[in-house]
């Protein structure tokens, strides 16, 4: 009686004082992974470097083809085409040489969905902004880079603006079908075809070779 009395006595007070663990963790291993840990977050940030610096290139790609407002609106020049061959070689042209035009009506058709919400609208004409200034008007890669895409992708979930880009995008792309379709591409002569024979001598073998006629 007086055996089980004490067992459930030590058993009472096991349950209320903590038993220390007799063999604690190695504390070392916490500086085993706190290096690799570094590593991962150094290539990220440099993964993440060479994808916006991809992005930039392809931007600057994209603004060497702007063109004139009136060209691209040029009413007159809207004919429909006269098989399917010829509007198929009408996108793919107009795609290319008016592409420039074509994002930034991107851009301001997702500000035109934004107007019902000012607050959002308010939000990404600053990040535009700042994108401009940190980003697309330097030639160097600021470390500002990084906190400004991961607060523009913040701000698209929790202002709920993605479904207003997808709508934006939407739009646009049946605006580029229409206006690549019906938009003539006779007098469109891209910076590689300044001359009339521009298509003739995009391969023309280097100076001194013959060329056969």
């Amino acid at each position: 009686m007086v055996g089980s009395i004490d067992d459930s006595f030590t058993t009472h007070w096991s349950l209320l004082i903590p038993i220390q663990n007799p063999n604690p963790p190695n504390t070392p291993q916490l500086f085993f992974f706190l290096p690799n840990s570094i590593n991962l977050l150094h290539t990220t940030m440099l993964l993440s470097a060479e994808t916006l610096a991809n992005i930039k290139e392809a931007t600057q790609n994209v603004a060497s083809t702007r063109r004139p407002w009136r060209v691209f609106l040029d009413l007159f020049a809207l004919t429909l085409p006269s098989s399917v061959s010829e509007a198929t070689t009408r996108l793919a042209h107009n795609v290319t040489y008016f592409l420039f035009n074509y994002a930034v009506l991107l851009f301001l058709i997702f500000l035109l969905t934004l107007f019902p919400n000012p607050l959002p609208l308010l939000l990404f004409l600053l990040l535009s902004a700042a994108w401009y200034f940190i980003y697309f008007s330097r030639d160097d890669f600021p470390l500002a880079i990084l906190p400004l895409a991961f607060l523009t992708v913040v701000a698209l979930l929790a202002t709920a603006a993605w479904l207003n880009l997808l709508l934006a995008v939407l739009i646009e792309a049946l605006v580029v079908f229409l206006h690549g379709v019906l938009r003539s591409t006779d007098g469109l002569i891209g910076d590689d075809q300044d001359s009339p024979y521009g298509h003739m001598l995009g391969d023309t073998p280097a100076s001194g070779a013959y060329v056969p006629v």
